[in-house]
């Protein structure tokens, strides 16, 4: 039995039984973690958005874009047929513990799409540019 760094209490095991087409996810969400991708870009990219008004906070949004990209997902309509996968939520959930990630905890579509726009400028996509770099240069580095 294995259990992820970015929440232990997920235990991965071999059976049968198939509770999502997109386990992946998990193995995703751990190079994720391990590279320290979230983080770097939390310092690195701005969040024009009021605080009093953020339901989503920015790296949840990156996360669960970057996810969806790597699964093959592309659609940003796709989160709402994904918004039943337990292992989808959980790998997209910031919030570590013993619970799944619940119904509903992935941004919506229109969310991702304001996620698009905040990201569009020059400044960002240069940042989001270096990410690649850093965290290409952390899996090579081991």
């Amino acid at each position: 039995m294995t259990r992820p760094s970015f929440n232990r209490s997920i235990s991965l095991e071999c059976r049968d039984a198939r509770l999502s087409s997109d386990a992946g996810a998990l193995l995703l969400r751990e190079v994720v973690e391990r590279t320290g991708l979230l983080p770097w870009l939390g310092g690195h990219l701005h969040d024009p958005r009021n605080p009093l008004f953020v339901q989503w906070p920015l790296a949840q949004l990156v996360l669960t874009r970057v996810l969806l990209l790597a699964l093959g997902w592309r659609d940003q309509a796709d989160v709402a047929r994904l918004q039943h996968d337990p292992v989808v939520r959980t790998a997209a959930s910031l919030q570590r513990g013993c619970m799944p990630a619940r119904e509903g905890s992935l941004p919506s579509q229109a969310s991702l799409s304001r996620l698009s726009t905040m990201l569009s400028p020059r400044a960002q996509r240069g940042r989001l540019n270096e990410a690649l770099t850093v965290v290409t240069g952390r899996i090579y580095a081991g």
